[in-house]
């Protein structure tokens, strides 16, 4: 990424160019920030408490939720039962305490905490409470009700992710709980390059699919609009008459009522995951290392994650 010297305000930037390495093994991109060749490394799993007591280490909060996508094109994924059983069979307090242990929290709904606040302060978060909960002795009922209606023993899932190590490895944590978990089910994980993988998700080609959103204002809407019948991101092909018109008013005649808004929001979503429309996972938090030669750098929660306007390496 180079310095447009056409920007209105170029003398203020002071980098040329930044480069990033695209690198998929985490081992790999450690060593290349421990011989000097790049400036900043995230980190995660057992790399966190390696370098905890680094000078170097920093850990920030984030609004973005990772969450597992199911194909209501799919006869399994089209049965709610099933699609609770998997929301509710996989630990994620055990995932993020363990395979990430970077700063990120067990989602307990879609909409993330400290992200979007009522006209009186209130978190939405909070007001709307836990939504989805880890219940392996319910998800086994559920799944046990999915199989009878589906008249099915055996289910046989594709699972749809990246292909770099740390995707992989979620993929395979979510295969081990689902298999471990639900009775019958097998999952089978199909990495991919980040590309063909958006491709997929955009041509509702898979069964189940680890995807990611980060909001670009702090609103609720911009996570419960994903999934109106209409939404161009609605690749699971969920369809709710309720949810549908529940999000128009919000975006219509509740505009101007803010406290109307709200509730017609908090009941968007509860109808969301009584739905079981979609398996919330972690909101993200990040851990990494950055030299303290580089200063200046920006981060946001909306709209895009780093400003390097103000960016520059100190030597």
């Amino acid at each position: 990424m180079k310095k447009n010297p056409n920007y209105w305000d170029a003398k203020t930037v002071k980098l040329n160019e930044i480069n990033f390495d695209i690198v998929k093994d985490k081992s790999t991109e450690i060593n290349l920030y421990e011989s000097g060749q790049i400036d900043r490394v995230g980190l995660t799993g057992e790399f966190v408490d390696k370098y905890r007591k680094n000078p170097h280490f920093k850990e920030r909060s984030e609004v973005t939720v990772q969450f597992l996508r199911m194909n209501q094109k799919n006869e399994v994924l089209k049965n709610k039962n099933a699609r609770l059983a998997i929301s509710q069979a996989m630990n994620k307090k055990a995932f993020v305490d363990t395979v990430l242990n970077n700063g990120s929290l067990p989602a307990d709904g879609f909409i993330p905490a400290d992200f979007a606040k009522s006209s009186d302060g209130k978190d939405f978060r909070k007001e709307n409470g836990t939504l989805v909960k880890d219940d392996v002795k319910e998800a086994k009922e559920n799944w046990k009700n999915a199989k009878h209606e589906l008249g099915k023993e055996q289910v046989t899932l594709e699972l749809l992710t990246s292909d770099n190590v740390f995707a992989k490895k979620n993929a395979e944590y979510l295969k081990g709980e689902l298999e471990k978990n639900l009775e019958g089910l097998t999952v089978n994980v199909k990495p991919q390059p980040r590309k063909q993988q958006i491709q997929l998700l955009l041509n509702s080609d898979y069964d189940l699919g680890v995807d990611v959103w980060g909001p670009d204002i702090p609103d609720p809407i911009t996570f419960l609009d994903l999934f109106t019948t209409d939404s161009t991101y609605n690749f699971d092909k969920y369809s709710n008459k309720q949810y549908d018109e529940l999000i128009h008013q919000v975006k219509t005649n509740l505009a101007g009522d803010e406290k109307a808004r709200w509730e017609a929001m908090k009941q968007a979503e509860k109808i969301l995951l009584e739905d079981g429309a979609v398996a919330p996972f972690y909101q993200q938090g990040r851990s990494y290392l950055q030299r303290s030669s580089v200063k200046g750098i920006v981060t946001n929660d909306f709209d895009g994650e780093f400003n390097y306007k103000w960016a520059e390496v100190k030597k």
